[in-house]
């Protein structure tokens, strides 16, 4: 059956799941951006407790008026992410959703 997923995607054949993924559409970024670096390690600090997957990022320069430093989420974290940054009262500034080379805000 492996030949199934290689035909509706339209893909060569591969040897493994890691090359499989090569081919695939990157998810979404969002880059949320607070306005301050304290409230940015606040935001790291909530984030890491509830267990919601993000990376701490230096501000594309584009987005440096809002800080130095942004939270990066995927797609598909990005509710988990606000979700538990609004039980803690904490809010982002901005949210960017990144679209080829710009940001888009959302």
């Amino acid at each position: 059956m492996r030949s199934c997923v290689h035909a509706r995607l339209r893909l060569p054949p591969c040897q493994s799941l890691e090359n499989l993924l090569t081919f695939l559409p990157m998810a979404a970024k969002y880059l949320l951006a607070f306005g301050s670096t304290h409230m940015v390690l606040k935001a790291e600090s909530v984030l890491r407790a509830e267990g919601v997957p993000f990376r701490l990022d230096p501000a594309p320069s584009a987005l440096t008026a809002y800080c130095d430093l942004v939270i990066t989420v995927e797609g598909g974290r990005l509710d988990a992410a606000l979700a538990a940054l609004g039980r803690a009262g904490i809010e982002p500034r901005a949210v960017y959703r990144k679209e080829e080379d710009r940001y888009v805000e959302v």
